[in-house]
């Protein structure tokens, strides 16, 4: 699902729901035929998707049901959208850990110049 009504469309969230739902008129559904589209291979596809190139130039912008029809999703074997779901999954959870890497990294530096600078800073004041 994803917003079709209002500047909520330029948040470009997409959510995968992964029970029966319902949901009201400002949000859109895309619901995959299971036996030719997996929901994780179009919910992946649709995170690259700017919606705002779905929506009109009207006050407030909206999307009309059949321009999102119009656009063609491409459809690789099963296999194939399982294996890019896999891949994607994998380089998302190490961009994960790097960012809590670089995290880590700029918090020991902050914790060093702290102690540099602040031991020194303690000293001019002293003076």
């Amino acid at each position: 699902i994803f917003p079709k009504i209002g500047a909520a469309i330029g948040t470009n969230k997409k959510r995968i729901l992964t029970c029966d739902s319902t949901y009201d008129n400002n949000v859109m559904g895309i619901i995959p035929n299971n036996e030719l589209l997996l929901p994780d291979f179009l919910h992946t596809y649709l995170l690259g998707i700017d919606l705002s190139q779905w929506a009109s130039d009207s006050q407030p912008p909206s999307m009309r049901k059949t321009t999102v029809e119009a656009h063609k999703i491409p459809l690789p074997p099963i296999a194939t959208q399982q294996a890019i779901v896999a891949d994607i999954h994998a380089e998302l959870a190490l961009i994960s850990a790097n960012r809590e890497l670089i995290s880590r990294f700029e918090q020991k530096i902050q914790t060093t110049f702290a102690r540099i600078w602040g031991e020194e800073a303690q000293e001019r004041s002293a003076a």
